[in-house]
């Protein structure tokens, strides 16, 4: 996303009925980069607290203490916390023990600040719903708060935020605290999946009224049983257990770290002395070796050029590419259209070469099936390219 890129979140007031009071604080941690995106949010909301973020080798203290002072002095009852723009792992924290990063870090750390009944509404990659990254977070969050809404966002609204419709949206309603002895506490599920922007007012004021039950895209639970599993539109929902049943019979997931070893790359912001520029032939100079990034991961499987090289003096074997290392884009360009091709297999004639940290490296086990590596690389596509020269 560059320069005067500028989302339009002006439609979230569409969903005003399922925020529990009006919305008189909006807060967004963003990268200190000049081209990050620069959000709208329209005449309905508050101006946004920005809140700059550091990178995360400075720790947490930094942002924490901005963030409990932004909260502590405001007269609020509900605050919209924009999680889009936190760089992929720049923000970490822990709760019970457990490290959390980016935007599950920043609404933990939100959450704990928040006195007991107010509402925080979290606009989230909807991964923090999903992940095994998550996973702590989310068990916390069932514990230690109350879940009042969650909206499930299909291609409609990255349309709207010129992303490209693969990237998945989810706006998360929690009421600080836990529930009083006779509370009755009750969890309203939408999935907008292909709904278009006009059908969204009537599915949100049924939802909004309705105290039990399915209709059409929306799920009322009772007493909800939240835990630390992924929290799937489909797993709430009746009209989804036949396949849920079919899932079952394929066993449980497992994380991707069970069948290969993953490591980010070169970090260009803190190392910034050991990258090179590329020769006039598009290779490393001499004393370098080429490094590639996710833009080296072009469409259809087409490689581009490496982005620069890297001083071959102190980089460690881990560092290196290998042959039948997989290279996994950890940055996707919102506005891309059509599909994209999100990993890579690296081959023998690239070497030597290292990555940056737009990429995560795979490198499979040695024991891992053939058949299993190639649904794998599948799984990632929808098109995986060959590195090659």
């Amino acid at each position: 996303m560059m320069g005067t890129f500028t989302p339009d979140l002006s439609w979230l007031k569409e969903f005003q009925r399922l925020f529990g009071a009006k919305v008189d604080l909006v807060l967004e941690p963003r990268s200190s980069d000049p081209e990050a995106p620069h959000f709208d949010y329209g005449d309905y909301f508050p101006d946004p607290r920005i809140l700059i973020l550091q990178d995360d080798t400075a720790g947490c203290e930094g942002w924490t203490t901005e963030l409990a002072s932004v909260l502590g002095n405001a007269e609020w009852d509900a605050c919209l916390v924009n999680l889009v723009a936190i760089p992929p792992r720049s923000l970490h924290s822990s709760i019970q023990g457990k490290r959390i990063v980016d935007g599950a870090a920043f609404l933990a750390e939100a959450l704990t600040r928040t006195p007991k009944g107010k509402f925080i509404i979290a606009l989230s990659p909807v991964a923090i719903l999903l992940s095994e990254q998550a996973a702590p977070f989310r068990a916390w969050l069932a514990k230690a708060h109350r879940v009042a809404a969650i909206v499930y966002m299909g291609p409609p609204v990255a349309e709207l935020l010129g992303a490209h419709p693969r990237f998945g949206l989810a706006l998360i309603v929690i009421r600080s605290g836990t529930a009083e002895d006779d509370e009755q506490l009750v969890l309203r599920l939408v999935n907008l999946g292909e709904s278009s922007r006009s059908a969204w007012a009537g599915i949100v004021s049924d939802v909004a009224k309705r105290g039990g039950g399915e209709v059409g895209p929306s799920v009322v639970l009772r007493s909800p049983r939240l835990d630390e599993r992924p929290w799937t539109y489909e797993r709430f929902s009746k009209l989804f257990q036949a396949r849920r049943e079919d899932a079952g019979q394929l066993g449980t997931l497992r994380p991707l770290s069970d069948f290969g070893v993953l490591k980010i790359g070169l970090h260009r912001t803190i190392e910034p002395q050991r990258f090179t520029q590329r020769d006039e032939s598009g290779g490393a100079p001499p004393g370098s070796v080429v490094c590639f990034g996710g833009r080296s991961i072009g469409k259809g499987g087409v490689l581009l050029s490496p982005t620069s090289g890297v001083i071959a003096e102190g980089l460690s074997k881990d560092e290196m590419l290998q042959p039948g290392d997989t290279l996994l884009r950890s940055i996707v360009d919102l506005r891309a259209n059509g599909p994209l091709t999100l990993a890579a297999t690296v081959t023998e004639d690239l070497m030597p070469a290292t990555f940056d940290r737009s990429c995560i490296r795979i490198r499979w086990r040695p024991n891992l099936r053939s058949d299993v590596r190639e649904l794998l690389d599948r799984l990632m596509g929808p098109q995986v390219g060959m590195l090659s020269s």
